[in-house]
């Protein structure tokens, strides 16, 4: 952590460690979309729904939009993991200020996406009124917010259930 008494070098490995779990959380983002992408095209979804199609497609539109900027923001941050090496021949306090103000500026841009992409997954996983409630509801969508190991696990169980069929009563 960055504080008074750090050095040129403590603060480099700490910026450094933020560009790779940026890095690290912009896959996790990736692989999210295409595992979205997938169920937007499964029959997870009741075909009675009104403008099923439509909403299934802006979904994927919106998807598309959060693929292109995590392309941008990957090559904004390996831009900006690159450039970092110059804290080292800082000599004075506006060449410090100059990498602490891009590295505050680039947090806060990544800082924003995941939070809109968060709000995305959440309009298509509790907001679609698509998917029947029901305890596989519940229990898909719990596994869905655990993490990236588990989501290939989500899917896998996700297209062996039929949210299509009523509860039986």
């Amino acid at each position: 952590m960055v504080n008074q008494n750090s050095t040129a070098e403590d603060i480099l490995r700490d910026f450094h460690c933020d560009t790779k779990r940026w890095r690290s959380m912009l896959e996790y983002k990736k692989n999210e979309i295409s595992f979205i992408n997938r169920l937007l095209g499964s029959n997870a979804f009741k075909a009675t729904t009104l403008n099923l199609f439509e909403r299934l497609e802006n979904f994927k539109e919106e998807g598309k939009i959060y693929a292109d900027e995590i392309k941008i923001l990957k090559k904004e941050i390996s831009e900006y993991a690159n450039a970092l090496k110059g804290i080292l021949e800082c000599d004075d306090i506006s060449c410090d200020t100059f990498y602490f103000d891009n590295h505050k500026s680039l947090k806060n841009r990544f800082e924003e996406f995941y939070l809109a992409f968060n709000e995305y997954k959440t309009k298509v996983f509790y907001k679609s009124d698509n998917c029947h409630v029901d305890i596989r509801r519940l229990v898909f969508l719990k596994l869905i917010n655990t993490g990236f190991v588990e989501l290939r696990l989500v899917y896998e169980y996700a297209i062996n259930l039929d949210f299509t069929k009523e509860k039986a009563q």
